[in-house]
This record gives C-alpha cells, structure tokens and sequence, in this order.
C-alpha cells in the first residue's frame, strides 16, 4: 500500500487464505474471504471482515454499494 500512497481505510483485500486474511488484517485492513480454497470456519478464525464464495456474490455489491454506490455501477 506504501508503495502506491493507499492507506488501510481506502484499501479492501480479497483473500483465500487464512495467512492472507491474517496479514490484511495486522496491516489494519478489511480482508474479505474468498471460501474458494478454504472452509468459512479457517477464514473467519483468521479475521475476515466478510466471506463471499465468488466475485458473483450477491454480498459482495452490497457491501461495495454501501462504502461507494458510484463504484458499484461498474
């Protein structure tokens, strides 16, 4: 994030492992898990803010509508 001038609060991780999820979130950012590799259970335990199972799901434009409802119209 440094390395292009984002900051935790303008930044969301998409994650399929539990080590992911957990380095997102000790960098103070939203992990959202991606059940594609990994049962709901590991990716909550590691702190996901939010699990889809694809980029399809239906949560997942909720919560981008929610933080940004510009953004969702892509």
């Amino acid at each position: 994030m440094e390395l292009i001038g984002a900051s935790p609060e303008h930044t969301i991780i998409f994650e399929d492992s539990a080590s992911g999820v957990r380095a997102g979130v000790a960098a103070g950012v939203p992990v959202i898990g991606l059940t594609t590799r990994n049962p709901e259970k590991v990716l909550n335990d590691a702190g996901a803010s939010l699990l889809i199972k694809d980029f399809q799901d239906p949560k997942l434009l909720s919560v981008l509508e929610e933080i940004q409802p510009a953004v969702a119209k892509f």
